[in-house]
């Protein structure tokens, strides 16, 4: 599976994930296994080294997630990586490049961030207040990640857009109110 051709969908009301082939739209990818994490709203996700990865969200009831799942086609199944740093529902991610994905912002049920992630692999993986923690490999799926710069506002619901190789390009969001 290659991601340079592919849209990775996933999310919304139920555990559904899907991949269109932008070359063959009305020919659909075969079906993936059900994600495992109930009714995930928000979460974010990106295909690296060609293989579908989605982290964070939240369910239904509320719970909000840091964990990061990655999706073996060989047996057609999701494995938990390493979680983020933070919970992070409707964060928005982009590809910097073609190894390292940035996480931004997003809503922990009680906090906005202003508090980026970066994943590369091989970097190492940080958590939390950003204690290393040793990589690990479950399954060939490796994630590393590590604290990527603030962003000027806390925000969520925002987007990135890819201006060039040097600049990405942060729009609306939300802050937090009450």
């Amino acid at each position: 599976m290659q991601g340079s051709n592919h849209i990775f969908v996933t999310g919304g009301s139920s555990n559904s994930t899907e991949v269109v082939d932008i070359n063959s739209p009305r020919s659909p990818c075969p079906a993936f296994a059900e994600y495992p994490l109930p009714n995930v709203k928000g979460a974010v996700g990106t295909f690296i080294a060609g293989r579908p990865v989605v982290c964070g969200g939240r369910s239904s009831v509320e719970d909000y997630y840091d964990a990061c799942y990655g999706y073996v086609v060989a047996n057609d199944s999701w494995v938990k990586g390493e979680s983020m740093g933070e919970r992070r529902f409707q964060a928005t991610a982009i590809m910097i490049d073609s190894r390292r994905w940035w996480i931004t912002g997003g809503f922990s049920g009680t906090h906005v961030y202003n508090t980026t992630e970066i994943y590369q692999p091989g970097k190492g993986f940080t958590k939390g207040m950003y204690t290393p923690v040793k990589l690990k490999e479950r399954n060939l799926l490796v994630v590393s990640f590590f604290p990527g710069p603030n962003l000027p506002e806390v925000t969520f619901q925002h987007c990135l857009v890819k201006i060039n190789a040097t600049h990405i390009f942060n729009v609306g969001g939300f802050p937090y109110s009450k």
